[in-house]
C-alpha cells in the first residue's frame, strides 16, 4: 500500500500547495481521494496516468476538493482506449453534481464529449491510440454515501464515518481503508471528533487535515469544522495509529518557524512518526515491522501457566490480552515493547490469546480488545482498555513499578 500527496494544500493557492487529493496504489488497484484543483496535472507530475485510476472517493464537496473533477473525468476518458467506467462515490450531491457535468443530454461537458464521438478527427485520434470506434460517452456509476458506506473489493474494503465540517450545508466523511495488514485513513475536512478516533482505531497512518496551530485557528475563530496542531495529534494519539501525516496544510502553518514549533508541540502529544505533508510526496504504508520482534520478545502465557507466571510472580506483571484477528492489538506492541525494555527487572510483559484462554479472558472481565491489566501481589491493579497511546500506558503502570 502506497500513498501520493497530490494536493496538500487549502483554498488559498501558494507556490508550494493547493487543494485536497490523494492517490492511493492497493491491492494492484489506483485510488483517487478528492480531485481538487490541478490534480490531473498533478497525477502526470508524479509519473502517473488517469485510464489507471477506476475508483474515486469524495470526502465532501468544497471547490478545493472537487474543482478538477471535470478534467479529471474528461483526461480519463479520452485517454483510456478500454473506455473503462469509472466510480465514484461521495456524500451528496455526488450523483447530482454528476448529472449535471456528464449527462446528456443537456450536461456542462456534453458539448466537449460529444464532439469527440462524431467528429472525424476526432475518431481517428482514438483509433490511432489502439482504440475500437464507436466511441461510448463517459460511463460514470456516481452513488451518494453516508457514514454507514462499506465497500469491498477484491484485495481491499473501504469504510466511512462522519466528520463535522460545514453541515447542515454540506455533508462530509472520513475513509478507511484496509488490506491485508496495511490500513490508513483519510479524515478529509473536520474538527476533532470521536468518529475519527474509532475509525483510525489501529491504522498503520492516519492522513489529517492541519489547518494551522490550534492556538492561531482559535485567535481567528476558526476553531469549528477544523483541526490544527496539537488537536491532530491528539487524535493520532487516541487512535493508537503508527503515523499521523499532516495535509490540507495552511500558509500561515506552511512557514518554516511556525511549522518547526507546531511539530514540536505534536510530537510531545504523539509518540508515533509524523510527517509534514508535501505535494508529490510518496510514502509507504508499511505493515507492522515490529511484530517479530514483539512476538520475539514477549512470552505468551496459558491457562496452565497463569497462577505461576503472572499471579505469583515476585514483581508486576503486565497481561496484554490479544487475539491474532485483533487489528488494534498491532497498535499498542511497540508502545508495550518500548516501555518493557525501560521496566528492565521490575516487571515483565506477557501476552494472553483470547481466543485459546476464552476463560481467563472472562474472569478478569475483558470483554473487548486490545486490553492490558498490570497483575500484582496476585490481583489485578490497573487496566487500560483500547488502543491508547504509550503516554496513557505509562501514566497508568508507572505507580506500581518500584525505583
Amino acid at each position: 500500500m502506497r500513498v501520493t500527496l497530490l494536493g496538500a494544500g487549502v483554498p488559498t493557492p501558494t507556490p508550494r500547495r493547493f487543494g485536497s487529493a490523494y492517490l492511493l496504489d492497493v491491492a494492484g488497484r489506483s485510488l483517487l481521494i478528492d480531485c481538487g484543483p490541478a490534480t490531473t496535472y498533478k497525477l502526470t507530475r508524479a509519473g502517473r496516468g488517469t485510464p489507471k485510476i477506476s475508483l474515486l472517493l469524495f470526502t465532501h464537496h468544497h471547490f478545493d476538493h472537487n474543482a478538477d473533477y471535470p478534467c479529471f473525468v474528461l483526461t480519463r476518458w479520452d485517454q483510456d482506449v478500454d473506455q473503462v467506467p469509472l466510480r465514484v462515490y461521495g456524500p451528496p450531491p455526488t450523483r447530482d453534481l454528476t448529472r449535471r457535468l456528464f449527462a446528456a443530454p443537456d450536461g456542462a461537458w456534453v458539448c466537449d464529449w460529444n464532439a469527440r464521438i462524431e467528429h472525424l478527427g476526432s475518431q481517428r485520434v482514438f483509433s490511432n491510440r489502439g482504440a475500437t470506434l464507436p466511441r461510448r460517452p463517459p460511463q460514470i456509476d456516481a452513488v451518494d454515501i453516508d457514514a454507514a458506506f462499506q465497500l469491498e473489493e477484491d484485495g481491499f474494503s473501504v469504510r466511512a464515518a462522519d466528520t463535522v465540517h460545514a453541515q447542515p450545508f454540506l455533508e462530509s466523511v472520513a475513509y478507511r481503508i484496509d488490506s491485508d495488514r496495511r490500513s490508513i485513513v483519510f479524515t478529509g475536512d473536520t474538527e476533532p471528533v470521536d468518529s475519527i478516533v474509532e475509525l483510525a482505531r489501529g491504522a498503520d497512518m492516519l492522513i489529517c487535515m492541519c489547518w494551522d496551530t490550534d492556538t492561531a485557528m482559535g485567535t481567528e475563530g476558526l476553531s469549528g469544522g477544523m483541526t490544527g496542531t496539537p488537536s491532530a495529534a491528539t487524535l493520532a494519539a487516541q487512535a493508537g495509529v503508527r503515523t499521523l501525516v499532516l495535509t490540507h496544510i495552511g500558509p500561515n502553518l506552511d512557514s518554516p518557524a511556525v511549522r518547526d514549533e507546531a511539530l514540536r508541540e505534536a510530537a510531545a502529544v504523539f509518540d508515533g512518526t509524523i510527517v509534514f505533508g508535501e505535494e508529490l510526496q510518496t510514502l509507504d504504508v508499511a505493515s507492522s515491522p515490529w511484530r517479530g520482534d514483539y512476538a520475539a520478545a514477549v512470552n505468551e502465557v496459558d491457562g496452565a501457566a497463569f497462577e505461576s507466571e503472572v499471579l505469583a510472580s515476585p514483581v508486576p506483571v503486565v497481561v496484554d490480552f490479544w487475539a491474532p484477528w485483533c487489528k488494534p492489538c498491532e497498535a499498542i506492541e511497540p508502545h508495550l515493547l518500548a516501555l518493557s525494555r525501560e521496566w528492565g527487572e521490575r516487571a515483565r510483559l506477557m501476552r494472553l490469546n483470547v481466543d485459546t484462554e476464552p476463560g481467563i479472558a472472562s474472569r478478569y472481565g475483558v470483554l473487548s480488545l486490545p486490553t492490558v491489566i498490570l497483575f500484582a501481589e496476585g490481583e489485578p491493579k490497573a487496566t487500560v482498555y483500547g488502543a491508547q497511546s504509550r503516554s496513557r500506558f505509562e501514566r497508568e503502570f508507572a505507580p506500581f513499578f518500584s525505583a
